[in-house]
């Protein structure tokens, strides 16, 4: 988070006892509505795509209606550089949503991002890591 916020000139950690963190996970829930919805999803972009960069990765993870067209987990999956670099999930609220984004994050950490979930065009769960002797 403090890497994001740095990088968009939000905040500036002054100090050694503060350490930016590799990995972001983002929650969300919901859609946003009203005029400005486009904006505040693209406001909310900026900055996952700024911890994403300047990290090793990050996931956004919400519910069902966070996919649709106007939440932010939907805007991301439209968008092919976005989907392409940001991990999703759609089903945080489940069991299985819990282990897809930690999954997730595992997969950031390879260079690779996908769409898990339940909705359209996703992988229910994440590949599991081959176990390392």
């Amino acid at each position: 988070m403090l890497a994001g916020l740095s990088a968009l000139d939000v905040l500036t950690a002054e100090g050694d006892s503060v350490a930016p963190a590799d990995y972001a996970v983002v929650l969300t829930s919901g859609a946003f509505s009203g005029p400005d919805a486009a904006e505040r999803n693209a406001t909310v972009a900026e900055l996952v795509t700024a911890l994403d960069s300047a990290g090793s990765g990050a996931v956004v993870s919400g519910d069902p209606d966070a996919a649709a067209e106007n939440g932010l987990i939907g805007m991301i999956r439209a968008d092919p550089g976005l989907s392409a670099a940001i991990s999703t999930v759609d089903n945080a609220a489940t069991a299985a949503g819990r282990i897809s984004t930690v999954l997730a994050l595992g997969r950031e950490g390879e260079g690779t991002s996908g769409k898990y979930g339940t909705g359209e065009d996703t992988q229910p769960v994440p590949p599991v890591p081959a176990a390392t002797p």
